[in-house]
């Protein structure tokens, strides 16, 4: 007995419906993307906003001020690190975190004040969503200041960085920003987020990219120069960021 098969018709119809499926599956996932970016930048702009509110209400910023146990509310612990008060934090954005400084108590007394949520009052270490806040699309955020002259210790850039305050998004907050431990962000991510908040381009701006492989070799930028492009086509994790906030010293 003759076996019937399929007609090309109806072949058709089934890998139409297939890359119906598969496209939707993209076009969801690129939504997604879309969604966890414009989440990322508005957490960036909202710890901008909460450090000026800060400086506002007790006269220095998060992390640099003295008697910050008697002054921030429900402040103990890692909280209650006191700082100099010399207008920056005096740790850099690009080294392993820890407590008990004034790059870490930032967090802390943000928190404490009731302007910053994402951090819990009594961390048990530094801990991503305990510490130190989670970034939206991957990793942590951590924060610190450049004292310029020389570009970020891990920045895919060559040349000098602007002196300021950097939030730096990192996969491990044990790892050094030029270690691939740190790397949290494809370069379409990275990318994604320097075109809503800065100027699409990883060398320069407010937003500078950050990325190194294993093999030392940096798959996050096409370059080091000023017009270097996001490596968009590597889809592994192989890149971070420094965000320069607005923050003045006086």
């Amino acid at each position: 007995m003759g076996q019937k098969g399929f007609t090309l018709v109806e072949l058709s119809i089934v890998l139409i419906i297939i890359g119906l499926i598969i496209g939707g599956i993209i076009k969801g996932q690129e939504l997604v993307t879309n969604a966890r970016v414009a989440s990322g930048i508005g957490t960036l702009k909202t710890i901008d906003a909460a450090v000026t509110t800060f400086k506002q209400a007790y006269g220095n910023m998060p992390g640099d001020i003295n008697n910050s146990s008697t002054r921030v509310p429900n402040c103990t612990g890692n909280c209650a690190t006191n700082g100099n008060e010399n207008g920056y934090l005096d740790q850099t954005p690009d080294v392993v975190q820890s407590m008990g400084n004034e790059a870490s108590a930032f967090w802390a007394q943000l928190s404490a004040a009731n302007i910053l949520g994402g951090i819990v009052s009594v961390p048990t270490g530094v801990i991503e969503g305990e510490s130190h806040p989670k970034f939206d699309v991957n990793g942590a955020l951590r924060i610190g200041y450049h004292q310029g002259g020389a570009p970020i210790n891990g920045s895919t850039t060559l040349q000098p960085s602007a002196a300021g305050h950097y939030i730096a998004v990192t996969r491990d907050l044990n790892a050094n920003a030029d270690n691939v431990a740190a790397n949290a962000l494809t370069p379409s991510e990275a990318y994604r987020l320097d075109v809503k908040i800065d100027d699409d381009v990883p060398n320069t701006g407010i937003l500078l990219a950050s990325g190194t492989t294993a093999g030392g070799v940096n798959d996050c930028t096409q370059g080091t120069t000023i017009d270097s492009p996001y490596n968009t086509d590597d889809t592994g994790l192989n890149c971070s960021f420094f965000f320069r906030i607005q923050i003045s010293r006086d």
